[in-house]
């Protein structure tokens, strides 16, 4: 489809993404939809004229989409959690992809249009981040993708009915980091065969911390035998 809105795509991609990251977190997690907006006036003049270039589809279908998109990469990254003993990247892409999928359905709920436009910025500062990471090829996720992970969970339930993400403004890296992969192992937990003592390790924690994490992400934890065992020993040592 951008193909056949755009000469070239791919620079259109590329300034929209260095704009966007360009911004200092607290506005690039809540206007970068108006650093689209003026970015498509720019090329086209006005929103109304980029829409009408679009091929028609049905906008009640994308949300969907997206989450059928995000949800088949979560699956993929997660598999690293079974094969790497270190797999702290795959943790941060699971946070990361998460919380994508999160606002998808934010998107998909909401009829406020102040609501769409602070978690389409949301997403679009993430997936800007994402973009990033792609054209560098780096050998391990930069710091960055793990600060704009932390942010946009924290700008997505800083409103919401359910737990807050804490203020990664507000924290040093290493407790920004804490968080983003416990997030991830509780990810990991709720959608893979793996023990409570698993998802522990994956945290970094003990299976009584990660029982209270799993709680505060309303997680339903399992308790196998082996679990229950492994439970019993760590409550008895401390």
């Amino acid at each position: 489809m951008m193909e056949l809105v755009f000469d070239d795509y791919e620079e259109f991609l590329r300034n929209l993404n260095e704009d966007i990251l360009a911004l200092p977190p607290e506005e690039r997690f809540t206007r970068s939809h108006e650093v689209l907006r003026e970015h498509v006036k720019e090329r086209f003049g006005s929103t109304d004229a980029f829409a009408a270039v679009l091929p028609e589809s049905d906008p009640e279908k994308l949300p969907a989409f997206l989450q059928q998109v995000f949800d088949k990469i979560l699956t993929d990254v997660l598999e690293g959690v079974f094969f790497q003993r270190d797999p702290e990247d795959h943790l941060v892409l699971a946070a990361l992809f998460q919380t994508l999928d999160y606002g998808v359905q934010r998107l998909s709920e909401t009829g406020d249009q102040e609501t769409k436009n602070r978690v389409a910025s949301i997403m679009l500062a993430m997936l800007s981040r994402l973009q990033h990471i792609l054209d560098d090829s780096p050998e391990s996720l930069p710091d960055e993708a793990i600060w704009d992970t932390a942010y946009g969970l924290h700008y997505l339930t800083v409103d919401d009915s359910g737990p807050e993400f804490p203020d990664p403004g507000e924290l040093e890296f290493a407790e920004v980091q804490r968080h983003v992969i416990e997030f991830g192992a509780v990810i990991a937990y709720a959608r893979l065969n793996i023990s409570l003592s698993r998802g522990a390790e994956l945290a970094g924690i003990s299976p009584r911390e990660f029982r209270v994490t799993l709680d505060r992400y309303d997680v339903e934890p399992r308790f196998g035998p082996n679990s229950v065992e492994e439970l019993y020993e760590d409550d008895m040592n401390e």
